[in-house]
Order: C-alpha cells, then structure tokens, then sequence
C-alpha cells in the first residue's frame, strides 16, 4: 500500500529553516574555535544546536513527518513508529478545512470518528494534531486526492469532491503553489 506525506509544505518550511541554521552553526563555531569562546559564539552556537536538534525531531518524529495510506476499508496515519487505523464506516465527520498561513491558507482533508467542535475546526492543527486515535487528515493536493479518492467510499469522496469544487475557484496561485 502506498505512504503519502501528510503535508509538503510543513517538510519544505522546516528543511528551509535548517538549511538557515546549519550554516549560522558553523559560522558561530568558525568564530568560536578562531577566535577563542566569547558569548556571543557560544550563545548563537547553542541557539543553532538547539534548533537543529527541534527541527530534526519535528521532521522525523512529529506530525510533518507523518504518512498515511488508503485503502477500500479506511484510512491509516503513521507518525513516528506508531500507527493509527480508521475505518470508513467510523467516520462520522470529514471535510475540508482553511488554515492561514502567511499570506494564503493551507487546506487540508480531514476523516474523524467524531464531530469535531467550532473550536476544533478554527485552530485545526493545533487542536487536532495530537487527537490522531479519532482523527486523520492530510494537506490537500490534487494529485494525491485524485488517487486515494477511488478507495473511499462513494458518499465520502462525492463530499470531498464537492468541496474542492468550492474552494479551488477561490484559490490564489499562493495558495495553489502550496498545494502542488
């Protein structure tokens, strides 16, 4: 069965982010070892260390780094080592919701074993990234949902086609260029 990324744009953000720590750490370091250990080299190098190691574990082991797999009976989130399973006929709710990013928004497609609250559904990720035993969802990407849409159910995946129908006219190429 084939793993997707459940989000291209978080993995892009966070492999930018290291590609501007990495060199600031071997600049600090350059000084620190030429120069002698001052505190602004061990402070920026410890600053630099730090960030590499969060952005390391956030790429590897949290959310950004998550897959997910369809198949005929449900939908399967894998984050880190763990896994979790979702059957079709579980899900109560799914959609798609708008998250603000910058200048645009992110979409992403959304199948739960529960309704999810306003509150829920306002700070989408914040909310509901840690709620993956109800929960699945993945950034929305024409090319992916095109190819797990034959697995879903019909009334699922007619819902889901309905709503892209909505919102991609409304799209800016921002926004378009973070779905692709």
């Amino acid at each position: 069965m084939k793993k997707y990324k459940t989000s291209k744009f978080y993995t892009g953000v966070y492999i930018f982010g290291l590609l501007f720590i990495v060199p600031l750490l071997i600049i600090a370091l350059h000084v620190w070892v030429k120069e002698g250990a001052d505190w602004g080299s061990v402070s920026i190098a410890i600053v630099c260390i730090l960030g590499v190691v969060l952005i390391v574990y956030q790429l590897f082991f949290d959310f950004q780094a998550s897959r997910f797999s369809v198949d005929i009976n449900g939908i399967t989130m894998y984050v880190g080592l763990k896994k979790w399973y979702h059957a079709w006929l579980e899900i109560r709710d799914c959609g798609i919701i708008s998250v603000s990013v910058g200048d645009g928004r992110t979409f992403w497609i959304y199948f739960s074993e529960r309704t999810l609250t306003i509150e829920e559904k306002k700070d989408f990720l914040r909310k509901t990234r840690r709620d993956l035993a109800n929960i699945a969802f993945f950034q929305y990407n024409t090319d992916v949902l095109q190819e797990v849409l034959p697995s879903m159910p019909d009334e699922i995946a007619d819902g889901i086609c309905n709503r892209v129908r909505e919102i991609d006219p409304q799209m800016t190429w921002i926004e378009k260029l973070y779905h692709k």
